[in-house]
């Protein structure tokens, strides 16, 4: 489960190659909270919480689900609530790595800086409507270059380090996107039917992807 955030996943990239022998993989990818039409899809704890349990519905059963930084307090809830219903899709497994379950347990920069800033700093300073000429106009967001560029800015020697290598590697090594694949996956795109759930239609692909065009990033 990749965070939803103004980003793609491309950080987990390296978490998802490690998997792939022993593994089916799936990986989630959140629609652009800017084209979705406002307010169609919410954007709440709660929806987030459905969202997760839809998809889980959608790609089990035998899940195993790992959730990376910002999930992993909804997928923690989504399980909990699934396993207290006797759910027959609940995750068999969920492995919530670097999330907010408990931040003041393993302080960060991160946290340290939303202790010296109240919620109306944040409002006033992170928070910004979607532009009129999209289809989510008037939705109050995180933009996503806000959130990426204040990620980078916390360990920018490690991103550029990381920018670099992809850059320099030869172009045979590169890996290729050939027509017919997805750039999340690299793998043949072939759809299959999946149920809806509120507002929310869950879309499962053998290319390991799971779509839903839900109000998730800026």
């Amino acid at each position: 489960m990749a965070p939803l955030s103004g980003h793609h996943a491309t950080r987990l990239r390296g978490t998802v190659a490690a998997c792939l022998d022993s593994h089916q993989v799936f990986i989630t990818v959140w629609s652009d909270a800017k084209e979705v039409p406002f307010p169609e899809a919410g954007s709440d704890l709660s929806d987030y919480i459905d969202y997760c349990m839809a998809m889980f519905e959608t790609v089990g059963p035998d899940l195993h689900v790992m959730a990376v930084c910002q999930p992993a307090a909804p997928v923690l809830a989504a399980t909990a609530l699934m396993e207290a219903r006797r759910h027959p899709r609940v995750p068999r497994s969920a492995t919530l790595l670097g999330g907010p379950v408990d931040p003041g347990r393993a302080p960060t920069a991160v946290t340290a800086f939303a202790r010296e800033h109240d919620i109306t700093w944040f409002g006033s300073n992170c928070i910004r409507p979607v532009p009129l000429h999209y289809p989510g106009r008037g939705r109050l967001v995180y933009p996503g270059f806000l959130q990426l560029s204040g990620f980078m800015a916390v360990n920018p020697d490690r991103h550029l380090s990381a920018h670099w290598k992809t850059f320099s590697r030869p172009r045979a090594e590169r890996p290729n996107r050939p027509s017919g694949r997805t750039a999340s996956s690299g793998i043949p795109a072939s759809p299959s039917s999946a149920p809806e759930h509120r507002s929310c239609p869950i879309r499962a692909t053998r290319v390991n992807v799971v779509t839903t065009p839900c109000c998730c990033r800026g």
